[in-house]
């Protein structure tokens, strides 16, 4: 502390300034003391008051969700209002009533685009369907979402907030027929597929945004799998690249070639280590190259073009390294440290201000190799539990340099899936029995490296590997290497590592002698017998799957329908028993929550399914006479007397809309004012956004002809018509019954 005070005394003018200051002793009390004071107020009010209590930002987070969706159902309704007007509005006040409906119309888009990837279930339920849009003027039409399906090559991409202990996982679709790229968003389940796999989606987008009901299904449809390439040399080209309104080089060539390819910790060291051999890193660092792009706004894909450019100016042939990776100062529009595709051809990835430090390379590099990340799973006082009781880390496996920050080697389940633990090293366990578990860092052997053993109420696999002191592994804390690690793993997502002595962190997450990890609800125990410096030796007993209910899955379908004031639309809502098998059928009940004034009534107001099984339900929702035009969300929920768990929600949007926007028509021909002969064809043009039903054509009052398709044309015999003036006119009504008319007159 001494020390640090004469430094800033002989550095700091300010600092030297106010501890020179003859009453500064005073000063500095007084302001410790209101300091104190303030931090006192702010425990007593925060034990006080519970909404100030360290609970409180999820219950904010969670606000604020539900706050935003409100506010898209408040923006669709004005938006509607804004329709209305401008129908109503006379020749006048078209032009404000126009620019007004813009208005509205973009800020509604604005907002739905940051739905899409913040809460695409919300962004569903407010969303307008195309019957509805179709009926809409034409001036906010390019504001408006729209179904749309497409096709084409996948991009799977990670960003990295390490300091905040999250992680963004974003899809990209680039079609291939219009060669537009579009992100992908999912009201429902992640879709978790290497980059350059070929998918089918459909969903609703908006701009350059797709969100879908769900990651599966008729949604998204796999038309092939990108392979991995997870072995051999591996070419990779390090490109350093600044930018026009920074310049600085933090870090030369040969310091970015150690952290990669040359030093004793670098990410080729490293991967040479953690794969037993079986991959290796090599290549060149070039650059630095001046971008002419600005930094002011994080741009990395334009970036990497550009890079990519400069380099191929400067004799690099791109084309002989499989991984691109693209280093530059820190910028701050980019909030992540990094990013990093999972695989791809060419991968890359991108590193924001850590050009010199291996463990970003590793770690992003490991995406390039189509690792995901090493998370862990808290279940509080217990070893596992059910989801919803227990806390995910995406970043929580501190023992893998997929996890937080380090360099350890990569955990038992994701040496499997790249064959560094070949299968044969790993054994599947169905029986009871004991085995025995090599450690993880050897080449391979008789002993197997992971064992498995399926959790049938999920689905999942727990994966036992066992870990020693050595190579990149060498720094293991003494609770990692005690024993046998856990983890749970569905075979494509992140792994999440279990603490087998929860509630004190995971720095002793691993078994040791004598300890058991049990899963009462799968009838699971293992225990761990004895542990040496080559295996560790492990009992496994199965004593039958427990009965393990679980909240339902509900959705509504569709999710928003349009009807006029006084009307009823049917919904289609399906409920799914997800209990496990050992389960009995379950009874739910059904209970709809509406707006005020609308009413609504179930096909069946209980579903009995047995687990694993679905059922549907149909809900008739009616709204009030003389409601007005605007979106109206409701929900349905499910319960169970005898199961408290078996409680869910899903929400859907009843959208009013009364058409009162009259369909466009004119007579083109005869020409108004004309001489007409004793045959005349009589021309109509109609057109409405929601369809054109029919139209009627008159001659002196006299209904000549009603047509309901184009062309809207009448043969006109005036022979019979005296001679003089005489007025032709034409009606057309669009399919909500509004009605427009044109008259011309001619003569004979």
């Amino acid at each position: 502390m001494q020390k640090t005070h004469a430094k800033l005394m002989a550095k700091s003018h300010i600092y030297a300034s106010w501890h020179r200051h003859s009453r500064h002793g005073f000063y500095h009390f007084v302001l410790v003391a209101i300091f104190g004071m303030f931090v006192a107020t702010g425990l007593l009010l925060q034990a006080a008051d519970p909404a100030l209590s360290n609970e409180q930002p999820v219950l904010r987070a969670g606000q604020k969700t539900v706050k935003a969706q409100q506010d898209l159902h408040q923006l669709t309704t004005e938006l509607l209002g804004a329709v209305k007007n401008y129908h109503g509005a006379g020749e006048s006040g078209k032009s404000l009533a126009a620019q007004v409906l813009v208005e509205r119309a973009k800020l509604r888009r604005e907002k739905m685009l940051a739905a899409a990837q913040s809460d695409p279930a919300g962004f569903l339920s407010a969303a307008l369907p195309d019957d509805l849009i179709a009926k809409l003027p034409s001036e906010i039409q390019p504001f408006m979402e729209h179904d749309e399906q497409i096709s084409g090559e996948l991009e799977n991409i990670y960003e990295e907030y390490f300091t905040e202990g999250r992680a963004r996982q974003r899809i990209y679709v680039t079609d291939k027929n219009s060669g537009k790229k579009y992100e992908l968003n999912f009201a429902s389940g992640r879709l978790d597929l290497n980059s350059g796999s070929v998918v089918k989606a459909k969903g609703r987008v908006l701009s350059d945004q797709m969100v879908l009901e769900q990651a599966g299904g008729a949604a998204v449809q796999t038309v092939s799998v990108a392979a991995a390439s997870v072995s051999g040399d591996q070419k990779a080209i390090v490109i350093l690249m600044n930018f026009a309104d920074n310049s600085s080089q933090p870090w030369t060539p040969a310091q970015v070639y150690d952290a990669v390819f040359g030093g004793a910790n670098s990410a080729n060291r490293y991967y040479q280590d953690t794969s037993n051999g079986s991959v290796s890193f090599s290549g060149n660092v070039v650059g630095w190259y001046t971008l002419p792009n600005s930094s002011a706004t994080c741009d990395n894909y334009n970036w990497a073009s550009a890079a990519d450019a400069a380099a191929t100016q400067a004799g690099v042939v791109l084309s002989n390294y499989s991984r691109r990776v693209y280093v530059f100062p820190r910028v701050y529009a980019c909030s992540w440290a990094g990013l990093g595709t999972v695989g791809g051809s060419p991968s890359k990835a991108w590193i924001s201000g850590y050009g010199n430090d291996p463990r970003i390379y590793q770690h992003e590099l490991g995406h390039n190799l189509t690792s995901r990340h090493a998370s862990s799973l808290a279940c509080g006082s217990k070893q596992i539990d059910a989801s919803a009781n227990c806390t995910f880390s995406e970043y929580g496996d501190n023992y893998d340099t997929m996890g937080y920050w380090n360099s350890f080697q990569w955990n038992a389940p994701q040496k499997t899936v790249t064959g560094w633990v070949g299968s044969a090293n790993v054994k599947a366990v169905t029986s009871n029995g004991t085995y025995s578990l090599g450690y993880l860092e050897s080449s391979g052997g008789a002993l197997p490296q992971a064992l498995k053993i399926l959790k049938p109420d999920t689905g999942e696999y727990y994966y036992f590997g066992y870990r020693q002191p050595k190579g990149f592994d060498a720094g293991l804390p003494a609770g990692i290497i005690r024993g046998a690690q856990i983890f749970l793993w569905d075979g494509s997502m992140q792994t999440k590592l279990l603490d087998a002595t929860p509630g004190n962190g995971f720095a002793d997450a691993s078994l040791m002698d004598g300890m058991s990890f049990s899963d009462p609800t799968n009838g699971i125990t293992v225990t761990q017998v004895s542990h040496d410096a080559s295996q560790v030796i492990l009992n496994v007993v199965f004593a039958g799957v427990q009965c393990a209910p679980k909240a339902p899955l509900v959705t509504i379908s569709p999710s928003s329908q349009t009807a006029g004031s006084g009307s009823s639309l049917k919904y289609s809502v399906i409920v799914s028993n997800v209990d496990s098998s050992a389960c009995v059928p379950a009874s739910f009940s059904l209970t709809g929550s509406l707006p005020a004034g609308f009413a609504g009534s179930f096909s069946s107001s209980t579903l009995t399914l047995s687990p694993g099984s679905q059922g549907v339900v149909y809900y008739t929702v009616t709204s009030p006479v003389g409601q007005a035009d605007g979106s109206y969300p409701f929900s349905v929920s499910t319960a169970d007397a005898s199961e408290p768990a078996h409680t869910a929600l899903a929400s859907a949007t009843f959208l009013v809309y009364t058409d009162t926007g009259a369909p466009s028509v004119s007579i083109t021909s005869p020409a108004d004012g004309s001489v007409i002969g004793n045959t005349v064809s009589v021309a109509v043009s109609a057109s409405d956004s929601a369809g054109v039903a029919k139209v009627e054509i008159y001659v002196d009052g006299a209904l000549k002809t009603t047509l309901a398709s184009v062309p809207y044309t009448y043969r006109l015999n005036s022979r019979k018509l005296a001679r003089g003036a005489h007025v032709i006119k034409a009606i057309a009504y669009d399919k909500s019954g509004n009605s427009a008319s044109a008259a011309i007159t001619v003569y004979k």
